[in-house]
Formats: C-alpha cells, sequence, structure tokens
C-alpha cells in the first residue's frame, strides 16, 4: 500500500502537467516553452542585450534615445543577433 507522504514526494506524478522539459544547457525559453535554437548554428546558448530598433524620422530629428526597444539573444556560438519585439522569452 502506498502512503500519502510518498505521492507527495513523488516526482513523476505531476511530470505530465509542467509539458515537456527544456534541452539541457538551453539559456532562453520561447513563450512556447520550446527552447530557443540558433538561426545559424542551432547552438541553445544566448547572452542578453537590450537592442534599439531606430527609425528614419526618429534618426532625422535626434530622437533615437525614444524608439522602441527589442530584447536580443545573442548565440555564444557564432554571434549571430535574435531579435524579438515583444518576445515573452525567459532567460534561465
Amino acid at each position: 500500500m502506498t502512503k500519502k507522504s510518498d505521492l507527495n514526494n513523488d516526482p513523476t506524478l505531476l511530470a505530465g502537467l509542467r509539458g515537456p522539459d527544456p534541452a539541457p544547457g538551453a539559456d532562453v525559453l520561447l513563450r512556447s516553452g520550446e527552447p530557443l535554437a540558433c538561426l545559424v548554428c542551432r547552438e541553445q546558448r544566448f547572452t542578453r542585450r537590450e537592442i534599439k530598433l531606430n527609425t528614419t524620422g526618429m534618426t532625422l530629428m535626434d530622437l533615437d534615445w525614444a524608439n522602441r526597444s527589442g530584447d536580443g539573444a545573442v548565440c555564444k556560438a557564432c554571434g549571430y543577433v535574435h531579435v524579438f519585439l515583444d518576445g515573452d522569452l525567459t532567460w534561465r
């Protein structure tokens, strides 16, 4: 017979409700819960950086600081920059 305390300590009991575990070593998760993989080299390790999304009109008026920013994920392997405007990224 299984005791109630044994069920509370069983890590596999609720594993199916969490969804798939992200890949080990992945630094960034997308809104869907999938790990972000570099479009160039498929690496899953990134550094975070704010990316300014400049527009011509704001630059002409010397108001570049007022432009929107995106969330940048820079691949640690090849340096490719992935930009997400409203990415809802989860950084680990």
